[in-house]
C-alpha cells in the first residue's frame, strides 16, 4: 500500500490553514482536506489492485482486462469499487477467504469510514462554498481520523493478502 506519510503531513499542513482561515475560508480547507484524502485512497486502493494483478495473473490478456477494470473503477466504496476489482483478480473464494481473516474492527472500521467519507466528498464536490449561506464540512482533523481508520483496514487487507500468497510488497 502506498506510505501514508505524505497525505498525513498535507492533511496536517492543511489544518494549520483551516485554523488560521475567517469564514468562509475554512470551508475552503475543509473540502480540500476532504478531496485530497479521498484521492489518495482511491491511489492505495490501485497500488493493492495493481500489486496483487501483477503477482497473480500472467496472461497478458487478463492483465489487460483487470487494468482497464483498474482503471474504469472511479470511487473508493469498499464493495462498489475495491472489492469488485479485487474480485476479478482473486476469485469470489480468496475474497471470502480474505474478508474471514482481517480483524472485525479494523474492516468494520474501513468500510464504515469509507462510506463517511464518500458522503461527504460527494457533498464538497458537488457543491461550492456560498457566502452568507451556512454550509459545513468536516474539518481537516475529523478526516485525517478518518483517513487513519482507512488506512488501518487497507494495511490489514495488505497483510491477509500477503500471508495467503495473493499479493506481496
Amino acid at each position: 500500500m502506498l506510505s501514508n506519510a505524505s497525505i498525513l503531513t498535507t492533511l496536517i499542513h492543511i489544518e494549520g490553514q483551516y485554523n488560521a482561515a475567517i469564514a468562509p475560508m475554512d470551508n475552503f480547507y475543509s473540502k480540500l482536506a476532504i478531496l485530497e484524502a479521498c484521492g489518495w485512497i482511491e491511489e492505495a486502493m490501485d497500488d493493492v489492485l495493481e500489486r496483487s494483478m501483477n503477482y497473480k495473473i500472467k496472461k497478458s490478456k487478463d492483465v489487460d482486462f483487470v487494468s482497464k477494470k483498474i482503471l474504469e473503477n472511479y470511487g473508493f466504496d469498499y464493495s462498489g469499487n475495491f472489492r469488485k476489482v479485487l474480485t476479478y483478480i482473486l476469485g469470489l473464494w480468496n475474497i471470502g477467504k480474505m474478508e474471514r481473516r482481517l480483524d472485525p474492527l479494523k474492516f468494520a472500521r474501513l468500510v464504515s469510514q469509507l462510506g463517511n467519507l464518500k458522503q461527504v466528498r460527494d457533498s464538497a464536490a458537488h457543491t461550492h462554498v456560498q457566502v452568507g449561506i451556512t454550509q459545513y464540512y468536516d474539518g481537516p482533523s475529523v478526516t485525517r481520523q478518518r483517513l487513519l481508520h482507512v488506512t488501518d483496514g487497507l494495511a490489514d487487507i495488505e497483510q491477509v493478502l500477503i500471508s495467503m500468497k495473493l499479493t506481496k510488497l
